[in-house]
């Protein structure tokens, strides 16, 4: 074989890696990636179209060559080129970076981002961080990061921007829904540390959960607190999910499971066909009245489970519809350490509802006025029984 056909062989070993790919991430685990060669490659495709361009810079540019550098690069491309948000591909270090979000802890400014209607936009601000303090909210169009118009960046370049050690600044110009002005916010960076689950029994006898995201420890957690609120002997439970941006796949099933009778959690629509994602663990205190909230920061693996919890009849939704972020993205790890996240299905509720661009409607529509009271806190509550 030339050196040639050796150097088309590893690109197609490269892209076959990209073809595969939680804010609901399924599958944070390695995979076995087959390799393809010239024969299984897309006839449509004329590679050597590549490697005329890689001669071509290799031979005239006079700028430093850094051959693994531009194999990422291409890579990068290549999966931009679905104008899909969700599907990236991570070199070493980002990929590094991107876990140790999954993980619950980084530093920045703890907000979760997406694009939408091609806009860079506040999913949720996450509780206690310093995006929330400084007053961003759900549904904030990014309009420029320290005077960099976002529409001139991708979304991996929007987020490095904003990323940066604790104690450093950024600049945020922002349109918010019902403002006709843009305005600016300058926020302090720091360490980001998520614990997904918090919870408390209240004097009148009502269990609060509150999950901030769905991470790897999410499940033990919620699963502690009903063991708590069990043993206490608690009249009803609020499952608090509001600007909550998601996380992981596995972690909301195991969650919606701890609420709804055995049945579909949420199905999953993609190139094969359909595919049910059934309850996996035994509800506990399936007698105790259920109340749930939600916001437009309700997003991904939150509207799962709330639209989970919905469509069994187990609780009743309280707030504002979700987000809409109805997609899944599978993550597939490389031998050097690289990733990809690819949008791979669709969601759809257990009745067949999407939740993609739509999001779930709650069944007590309450806004929440920040200057005022919790006043979807109180409708739960007082849905409950409970003194206010």
């Amino acid at each position: 074989m030339s050196n040639r056909n050796k150097y088309l062989f590893l690109f197609l070993f490269i892209v076959s890696f990209s073809t595969g790919y939680g804010l609901g991430y399924k599958n944070i685990q390695a995979r076995n990636v087959e390799v393809v060669n010239r024969q299984s490659a897309d006839k449509e495709v004329d590679f050597d179209l590549f490697w005329q361009v890689w001669s071509r810079v290799k031979e005239k540019t006079i700028g430093e060559i850094k051959p693994k550098e531009m194999v990422y690069g291409a890579i990068k491309g290549m999966v931009a080129s679905l104008k899909d948000p969700f599907s990236v591909y991570f070199n070493p270090d980002e990929a590094k970076e991107f876990l140790s979000d999954v993980n619950g802890e980084f530093e920045g400014i703890g907000a979760e981002l997406a694009v939408q209607d091609e806009n860079l936009t506040v999913v949720a601000p996450l509780d206690g961080s310093p995006a929330k303090e400084a007053g961003l909210l759900p549904k904030d169009v990014i309009v420029a990061i320290d005077d960099v118009a976002s529409s001139t960046i991708n979304f991996d370049e929007a987020i490095a921007k904003i990323r940066g050690e604790k104690g450093s600044q950024v600049k945020l110009t922002l349109a918010r829904p019902g403002k006709k002005e843009t305005f600016n916010l300058i926020i302090t960076r720091s360490l980001i540390k998520v614990d997904s689950v918090k919870s408390e029994i209240r004097a009148d006898g009502i269990g609060v959960i509150k999950i901030s995201q769905f991470s790897s420890d999410t499940f033990a957690g919620v699963k502690n607190a009903l063991g708590d609120f069990e043993k206490a002997g608690v009249k009803g439970m609020v499952l608090d999910m509001r600007n909550n941006p998601g996380g992981l796949f596995d972690s909301s099933v195991n969650v919606a499971s701890l609420f709804i009778p055995e049945g579909v959690v949420v199905s999953e629509q993609g190139r094969a066909g359909k595919e049910d994602f059934r309850t996996t663990q035994k509800a506990v205190l399936s007698s105790v009245p259920l109340k749930v909230l939600i916001n437009a920061g309700s997003a991904s693996a939150a509207e799962i489970v709330a639209g989970a919890i919905k469509d069994s009849g187990r609780g009743k939704l309280i707030g504002q519809k979700s987000f809409g972020k109805g997609t899944i993205q599978d993550l597939v790890d490389f031998p050097d350490k690289s990733s990809l996240k690819i949008t791979i299905a669709k969601w759809l509720t257990p009745s067949g509802s999407e939740i993609d661009k739509k999001g779930i409607e709650p069944d007590i529509s309450v806004e929440n006025n920040p200057s005022e009271k919790d006043l979807q806190m109180e409708k739960a509550i007082a849905e409950l029984g409970g003194s206010l």
